[in-house]
């Protein structure tokens, strides 16, 4: 009898020792499968497959095939640059050890910061624009000296005063708009000439240079470079030591001109 109940014992023991294997064994289940755009079905190569539990995770390859372990309470993301995330968990009525699925996720839609678009790149493509335009003008002659009177049909008029004539058909139209032109082209050749030269005027004096070399308070250097007036073309040909000693006299006389009021 006493023989009997260690066998039973036994047989118990170890049916319980089996139940608790297949339950450890089965606790863990290997996801597989492969990773598709949900809006046209086509596989996606190199997305993150992360086990949120354990921080493990792995990479589809190219034909969007992944395999991966997880627990039955873990939660798998897939993630991949151009798509929203995708969160996946196993049903509660999962009894098996693997699954192969097939999982879709979504184009990413992405709302964009405004951006200022503007017209010009530059100042100076602004002025050179601006040049450009064809303002609305009276219609303007063109007079030609010593010409013999003769019939234009209906291409111009022939003038009946004076030794020349006048046409205003498409040749004043022409010398009009090259007159317009060449006056466009010597404006905007002046505008950037003397943008280069206020350029290398404010290189070699400023309010920060002035301030350096003279050491007055910055409350009295507008007045100062008022008072010193130095000529453009000085500044322009001088050298940093010329401008410095032509400085040093203005602060002379300026210091003068002060204790004289």
């Amino acid at each position: 009898m006493k023989n009997y109940i260690y066998y039973i014992a036994f047989i118990t023991l170890f049916f319980s020792c089996l139940n608790v294997l297949g339950q450890v064994k089965t606790d863990r289940v290997a996801l597989y499968g492969t990773i598709v755009s949900a809006q046209d079905g086509v596989p996606v190569p190199f997305v993150h497959v992360l086990n949120r539990a354990n921080r493990q995770g792995t990479v589809s390859n190219n034909e969007g095939r992944f395999w991966i372990s997880m627990g039955r309470k873990d939660s798998i993301v897939f993630s991949a640059i151009g798509y929203e995330s995708y969160t996946f968990n196993l049903k509660e009525s999962m009894t098996s050890n693997k699954l192969e699925v097939k999982i879709e996720i979504d184009v990413a839609t992405r709302q964009l910061q405004p951006v200022e678009v503007r017209a010009y790149r530059s100042e100076m493509a602004l002025k050179q624009a601006i040049l450009d335009m064809e303002l609305p003008t009276e219609s303007q002659s063109l007079q030609l000296g010593n010409y013999q009177k003769e019939s234009f049909g209906n291409h111009g008029k022939v003038g009946s005063t004076g030794s020349g004539i006048a046409l205003n058909g498409s040749v004043s139209a022409l010398a009009d708009a090259l007159s317009k032109r060449g006056k466009q082209k010597r404006k905007l050749q002046a505008l950037k000439l003397g943008e280069h030269r206020y350029q290398k005027i404010t290189e070699k004096y400023n309010p920060y240079i002035v301030k350096q070399i003279t050491d007055l308070p910055s409350d009295e250097i507008e007045k100062f470079m008022d008072f010193c007036k130095l000529e453009d073309n000085f500044i322009i040909s001088s050298t940093t030591y010329e401008i410095t000693v032509a400085l040093h006299r203005c602060l002379r006389d300026y210091s003068d001109a002060l204790l004289d009021k």
